[in-house]
């Protein structure tokens, strides 16, 4: 029968046996006999192994020093070994996802479709929205190649719309004056007297030149040449938008710059067909009267008349002595001299 000192050193010898860490003391039976025995709790990262033995906790897993060990959570990753909580290394990076027990930070790429998107501790791709485009991320340690994956989605701005995670511009004579949108038609056409680069975020984005010699119908893209024989119409001015107009006419230029644009610069009016101060606002040239801003708008165009002729845009009187007989005429002779 082994004495008090045998089991003693027996009991203390299989305890450091199964586990080394912090020290705690216990009362254990051994033969019948109760003994106060030196109890080997588990430290933080480790665990017991099938084998009763206490060994470092594997990556991708985490140990907190109950004796277990458990898998690294889905978005997180376990570099390294004797991971003690459950944030082991990081968060899975942007461009990938990670399942549980993840090693690796770069676990699975995301994928390489527009469609899906993985942002930072990401478990699994994720859809993008309906309105939204995803970002592409490039990862230092990848030598900048293409990381496998989009990082984040992000609404479609003003001026563009997206599909399927890609974003476009508004086409040309077109305008998107909303975020999120997701269809080609975008917010409308270009009103007439203006016309819209692609990517417009107003229907009123380039003011139609003021030269007679071009015009810009409704959803143009850049100003029409007026074709021989024709002038252009639309050339009255009339009031733009409310966003134009001021509501307080004794400070204009102090409202334009608080409220349209901090550069303003002012043109002389020349022959334009009211009094007033040209501006130029967002490329527009804008006259200022003294009710609200106006533009000259040529919209379309028009044959020019009998008994006129029409030069770059603009209808003048047949001259004295001569007559115009016939349509289109675009030549200061007209159909020919006045019969004696």
């Amino acid at each position: 029968m082994l004495c008090r000192q045998q089991l003693q050193v027996l009991v203390l010898a299989v305890v450091l046996f199964v586990c080394h860490g912090i020290a705690s003391e216990m009362v254990v039976d051994v033969g019948g006999i109760s003994e106060t025995a030196l109890i080997m709790v588990c430290s933080p990262g480790m665990y017991i192994d099938e084998n009763g033995i206490a060994v470092a906790c594997p990556a991708g897993n985490y140990c907190t020093g109950n004796g277990f060990k458990q898998s690294c959570p889905a978005g997180r990753f376990g570099a390294s070994r004797n991971l003690a909580n459950s944030n082991c290394s990081d968060l899975c990076p942007p461009g990938f996802y990670c399942p549980p027990g993840s090693i690796l930070a770069h676990a699975k790429s995301c994928g390489p479709h527009h469609t899906k998107y993985c942002p930072p501790g990401s478990a699994r791709p994720l859809t993008t929205s309906v309105g939204f485009y995803t970002s592409e991320y490039l990862d230092p340690l990848l030598t900048g190649a293409f990381s496998g994956g989009y990082g984040a989605q992000h609404i479609c701005e003003t001026g563009y719309y997206c599909i399927e995670g890609v974003k476009y511009a508004c086409p040309s004579g077109r305008f998107g004056n909303i975020k999120g949108s997701f269809n080609a038609s975008c917010t409308g056409p270009c009103s007439e007297g203006f016309f819209c680069p692609p990517a417009s975020t107003s229907a009123y984005q380039v003011m139609c030149t003021n030269s007679p010699a071009f015009y810009c119908p409704p959803a143009s893209s850049l100003p029409i040449k007026v074709d021989v024989g024709y002038y252009s119409y639309g050339n009255t001015p009339t009031p733009l938008p409310d966003a134009f107009t001021s509501k307080n006419h004794g400070n204009i230029k102090s409202y334009l710059q608080q409220n349209l644009i901090s550069n303003l610069s002012t043109l002389p009016i020349g022959d334009g067909p009211e009094s007033g101060t040209w501006v130029s606002i967002r490329h527009h040239r804008v006259l200022l009267t003294g009710e609200s801003f106006h533009g000259l708008k040529y919209h379309s165009q028009r044959r020019c008349e009998a008994g006129f002729f029409c030069i770059d845009g603009v209808r003048y009187l047949c001259p004295g002595g001569r007559y115009g007989a016939s349509e289109g005429m675009s030549s200061p002779d007209c159909t020919g001299p006045c019969s004696e």
